[in-house]
């Protein structure tokens, strides 16, 4: 069940827009830039000649050290955030499987790394979609997880149970009065029809103390017919 949900509205498209600013380059050619070269990792010192924005014919050399800076500035405040939100839920020592990253980013090399260092000693591991039969051999990458985790958790039973935003726990199939239809909710009362008015005085009859014989012969004699009109 869902214990606790937060988001975080930061992405891999600010790392590119990041990059596009401090590179004075357009914004496809920093989201070229971050796939082909970004990296969590030690920085390099080689150069890269890339277009300036504003005029795309003409060309500048940057290192490859300020790109590495401009990203790991970014995905560094982003985990930080995210294990102060860790932090606030209260439950931080009871995650005794640790940390799952998936989506499209975590691909970038040395982003486990820098998680693991950045949420101590809670485990971190990297995860794609569950493979599945029907599943599209483009749809297998990290990018695609969410949106099949929650297409699977929507088709399978992992739970009967879930806490609602009243902090109460439900069953997943309990229906709350003011969920109902109008016309379920108040509904007019269906008549009885007489043979089962006669059965349900019947039963009631039976349970109650009887004070003289004759009350006891006129039930059964109820009883008796009622049971020949029935079969």
């Amino acid at each position: 069940s869902i214990r606790y949900n937060d988001f975080l509205g930061v992405g891999s498209n600010h790392v590119t827009s990041d990059l596009s600013m401090a590179l004075h380059t357009p914004l496809n050619i920093a989201e070229n830039v971050k796939l082909n070269y970004g990296s969590l990792l030690a920085p390099s010192n080689d150069l890269i000649e890339i277009p300036i924005i504003g005029n795309e014919n003409a060309t500048h050399e940057v290192s490859l050290e300020v790109v590495h800076n401009v990203i790991y500035a970014r995905v560094e405040e982003t985990l930080m955030i995210l294990a102060q939100f860790l932090e606030n839920s209260g439950l931080k020592d009871k995650m005794g499987a640790g940390i799952v990253l998936t989506g499209g980013f975590s691909q970038m090399e040395g982003m486990r790394e820098l998680a693991i260092a950045t949420f101590g000693s809670i485990p971190v591991r990297l995860a794609k979609p569950k493979e599945m039969h029907g599943l599209f051999d483009n749809l297998r990458s990290p990018e695609y997880s969410s949106a099949i985790g929650l297409v699977i958790y929507a088709a399978s039973a992992y739970t009967l149970y879930e806490i609602d935003v009243n902090r109460r726990v439900r069953h997943s199939n309990e229906v709350f009065e003011e969920q109902l239809p109008i016309n379920l909710v108040n509904e007019p009362e269906i008549p009885v029809p007489p043979f089962q008015q006669e059965k349900k005085e019947m039963m009631v009859n039976i349970g109650l103390k009887k004070e003289k014989k004759k009350d006891e012969a006129g039930v059964f004699s109820k009883f008796w017919n009622w049971a020949t009109q029935l079969f």
